[in-house]
């Protein structure tokens, strides 16, 4: 392998077909030796449920992303419903029952300038 690469996974969709396959990828990449870090941001908030489901692949996934550290949160705010009416959207204390950190060091949100500043790759999704 080249040099190793560090790749910070950023995912926004909820769509769990778009989910299954960034984790699918993340979890490859760490497993070739990259740094991978992966932050759940916006709808993809909602996702968390999955991880206590034995049956789904994408809880699957999770769970080995945040097994291996490569999970280091999700955004405060949007777990907390980002400023939609629906109650139903706030899935914070869900994260925070998972064991996934809430970030908000950015006004209430994920803070991407650490990773950034350590040479990070952007993959947003």
């Amino acid at each position: 392998m080249d040099t190793p690469r560090k790749l910070l996974f950023v995912l926004f969709r909820a769509d769990v077909c778009t989910a299954n396959h960034v984790c699918l990828y993340a979890l490859e990449l760490r497993a070739l030796g990259h740094e991978v870090a992966f932050i759940l941001e916006g709808e993809a908030t909602a996702l968390v449920g999955a991880l206590a489901d034995p049956e789904s692949k994408l809880g699957e996934r999770l769970r080995a992303l945040q097994a291996q550290g490569v999970l280091r949160g999700a955004c405060r705010t949007a777990s907390h419903g980002c400023s939609k009416p629906d109650p139903g959207a706030n899935v914070a204390a869900q994260i925070e029952a998972a064991g996934i950190p809430l970030l908000g060091e950015l006004e209430g949100h994920a803070d991407i300038r650490p990773y950034v500043e350590a040479g990070f790759e952007l993959v947003i999704c």
